[in-house]
């Protein structure tokens, strides 16, 4: 009964930490370039294998460990919705990989493309961390320019720099059979379904009222066990 009570209480703590994983994707659905996470739970079979081994001690008989299921945090890489913003410092990208961008403990990679002109002429994020060209931060020195959807950043028509654009999983360059398309003048949007969020919410709810009451039970039994069937021995 000991280890329904364990298996329940970890139950309702996978659903708080599923509920917290969706209130972080809907409080950011208006977030370019944000990526949902999804919590992924333990393989059911693996997990049940190794509960099912016997521990054994000097003093007592094989008993079996408790099923208590193992989290991780997976974020969804499917693109968002394209916006035309019409800002020539928004930036979106079609296919894989990211910006790159230099802050006070190193580089970080970007998905979105919200950039902005600071007072040197430097392309950076909202931060205002510098957004990396091939030879170091991007700096646009006169109105005339463009870049091109191949990354290469073009001044009265000349090349001066070329966007790093690079696959975070791989902290590589993406190379000739991934290619990847930019396109100033656009954002890409949230991937995040506001719908499909409210339903995973309902459902890690349900889950977790059902663990609940699982625990409420045993512990009706137990007391029971205790007060009524122990008095009566």
């Amino acid at each position: 009964m000991f280890q329904g009570l364990y298996a329940s209480a970890a139950g309702m703590l996978t659903e708080l930490s599923r509920q917290d994983v969706i209130a972080n994707n809907l409080a950011n659905v208006s977030t370019p370039g944000f990526k949902r996470s999804s919590i992924s739970i333990s393989n059911f079979q693996a997990e049940l294998r190794n509960a099912s081994e016997p521990v054994r001690s000097a003093n007592r008989l094989p008993t079996l460990r408790c099923l208590v299921p193992a989290l991780s945090t997976y974020q969804d890489a499917r693109p968002g919705m394209i916006e035309d913003t019409k800002s020539s410092t928004n930036f979106a990208l079609e296919g894989p990989g990211a910006f790159v961008v230099q802050t006070p403990t190193g580089e970080r990679y970007v998905r979105h493309g919200n950039f902005h002109l600071d007072d040197s002429g430097r392309l950076v994020t909202a931060q205002n961390e510098p957004v990396l060209g091939q030879n170091g931060p991007i700096v646009i020195t006169n109105t005339d320019w463009s870049v091109g959807e191949d990354g290469s950043v073009r001044i009265k028509g000349n090349i001066v720099d070329k966007l790093r654009i690079e696959n975070p999983a791989t902290t590589r360059s993406a190379s000739s059979n991934e290619v990847t398309r930019v396109m100033q003048g656009k954002l890409e949007s949230s991937n995040v379904s506001v719908v499909e969020e409210m339903v995973s919410m309902i459902t890690a709810l349900r889950a977790y009222e059902a663990n609940q009451k699982v625990i409420q039970a045993m512990d009706q039994s137990l007391d029971k066990a205790i007060n009524q069937i122990g008095k009566n021995s």
